[in-house]
């Protein structure tokens, strides 16, 4: 009598790598990555000295306002407020509209510069400047939408004898 043949052995199917890991964590891979592009694209501010119009007026500085985020800025209006001593303090200008467009790593001059005259004024130290930029996103600019950012500035006379200005807080 024959023999029957040696069964052969069945492969082993092996699940995938990816069907292997739970589902909870593909959910919180997924989540964090979310994350993670939504913070890199959220606009993010940043303020740059520039040059003195007027060497002995510290509000004569020509500020750059920038965008590190991804998402492009518009309508943006500036609210500067200035305090030179207490007779001149907490004085604001605006300035509605002073850039239309703040691309991703765009820069636009702050129109702060503009808004005092110090002609023959001595500035000591501890003047403030702060500055609060409102925007909308993609020219979508409902009241409940737009967003804002602050700094704060304090001047200080340099051994030069020329105002400088440091960064309180933003």
């Amino acid at each position: 009598m024959q023999q029957p043949p040696p069964a052969t052995p069945q492969p082993q199917i092996r699940k995938r790598f990816w069907k292997r890991v739970p589902g909870w964590l593909w959910t919180a891979i997924v989540a964090f990555s979310v994350l993670v592009t939504v913070l890199a694209a959220y606009p993010w501010l940043s303020i740059h000295e520039g040059a003195l119009t007027d060497p002995a007026n510290p509000f004569s500085e020509l500020f750059t306002v920038s965008n590190g985020g991804y998402i492009p800025l518009t309508d943006l209006d500036a609210y500067c407020t200035f305090t030179l001593n207490r007779n001149f303090s907490d004085n604001t200008a605006l300035f509605q509209g002073f850039a239309a467009h703040l691309g991703h790593d765009g820069g636009v001059t702050l129109p702060c510069f503009r808004a005092v005259s110090l002609d023959n004024f001595p500035v000591r130290a501890g003047a403030t400047l702060d500055v609060k930029i409102e925007y909308a996103f993609f020219h979508i600019n409902l009241a409940r939408l737009r967003r804002s950012q602050s700094f704060h500035f304090q001047n200080i006379i340099g051994k030069d004898g020329v105002p400088h200005w440091i960064v309180l807080a933003s």
